[in-house]
């Protein structure tokens, strides 16, 4: 079964289970298909106004991602909410991991 993004992100919106930190959102899906889990990052114009620092967010999230070893099968989307854009590494960092434990993604 393929899907493509637009079905998935909607899927994630409907269906998702939430998790909540100060500045970001995290939305996990569990499909059974996958078997690297994906991670999203979705930062609002809104959020962080310059197209550089959501880059930033996106990457610096990405990266912390990468160094730590996640369960299979998950699709999980973070949403930046209000504050994030002044967020250091150090901190975001923390806030990506309390909220991995949170959804027991380890």
């Amino acid at each position: 079964m393929i899907i493509n993004t637009k079905q998935l992100f909607e899927n994630i919106l409907k269906k998702g289970k939430v998790y909540h930190s100060p500045h970001l959102l995290l939305r996990v899906l569990e499909i059974e298909n996958i078997k690297k889990s994906r991670f999203y990052f979705v930062v609002s114009g809104k959020i962080i106004k310059k197209a550089v620092k959501r880059n930033l967010f996106k990457r610096q999230g990405k990266h912390t991602i990468r160094s730590i070893k996640t369960k299979e099968g998950r699709i999980a989307v973070f949403f930046a909410k209000k504050g994030a854009g002044a967020l250091e590494f150090a901190e975001l960092k923390k806030e990506i991991i309390s909220l991995i434990e949170k959804a027991k993604l380890f």
